[in-house]
């Protein structure tokens, strides 16, 4: 348990929870990371919950690199690591390929802002998104779109259910699923370039469910909520060195 931490201005990652040890879970509640390089919170193969938390300005990755909070790794590891000017994400949830290396997610009454390539990756894993808002996703300097919500079938399937949601100022995508299964519910997608992306990923069509009582839009000016394919490519996850 993480409870009312602040990590400020960590290297590679803010925060990180792996299974490298055995099966690993963690609540971090009711804390702030800022300024992180490369991703602000970051879970490989474990189990992670966010409740009352704000993960912003996490930074792409640049000359201080290091992990502010390491769990099931023992401590945080500052020593410097290679910079490549990649990644900025807020929150990134990933699946390893082995047999007990599926992760989850449950992000609630959270703030993901000023994250670059994703406000939230999630690769292979199942995620629950609460009342939580996610804004000002930029792209990054590789190109990839700065998709507020990305969801993508690697290493196996992944899925996604978001319900009360806020999405804003994406420069891609506010949700963007390759090959993924997600249910919309009860959220608002407000000024993003696009509001819903779907791809095929792994021979698996993308999915986005419309659960109801959804807003799509910019200014007061309101929009179908539609899924539709603008030719996106998938992000990778971070590498399992980190």
């Amino acid at each position: 348990m993480i409870d009312e931490v602040w990590v400020a201005g960590a290297g590679a990652q803010g925060i990180k929870v792996d299974n490298e040890r055995g099966p690993a879970a963690l609540t971090v509640r009711g804390s702030l990371v800022e300024g992180a390089h490369r991703v602000g919170v970051h879970s490989a193969g474990a189990e992670l919950a966010l409740e009352s938390s704000v993960v912003r300005g996490t930074l792409e990755s640049g000359e201080v690199e290091g992990t502010g909070v390491g769990a099931n790794r023992g401590e945080g590891n500052t020593l410097p690591q290679a910079s490549d000017g990649r990644f900025g994400r807020g929150i990134e949830v990933h699946a390893l390929d082995t047999p007990n290396g599926r992760s989850g997610l449950v992000l609630r009454s959270s703030l993901v802002e000023e994250s670059v390539d994703s406000g939230l990756a999630l690769f292979g894993s199942v995620a629950t998104l609460e009342e939580t808002a996610v804004r000002g996703t930029r792209s990054s300097a590789d190109g990839l779109q700065g998709n507020g919500v990305t969801i993508v079938k690697d290493p196996g399937d992944s899925e996604a259910t978001l319900t009360g949601v806020r999405i804003e100022a994406s420069d891609g995508a506010a949700v963007a699923s390759f090959g993924a299964s997600v249910a919309l519910a009860r959220s608002t997608i407000e000024c993003n370039f696009i509001d819903l992306n779907v791809e095929t990923e792994s021979g698996t069509a993308g999915k986005i469910t419309d659960g109801g009582q959804n807003q799509c839009g910019c200014q007061g000016v309101s929009v179908p909520c539609r899924a539709k394919s603008a030719g996106l490519a998938p992000p990778e996850p971070l590498p399992e060195a980190l």
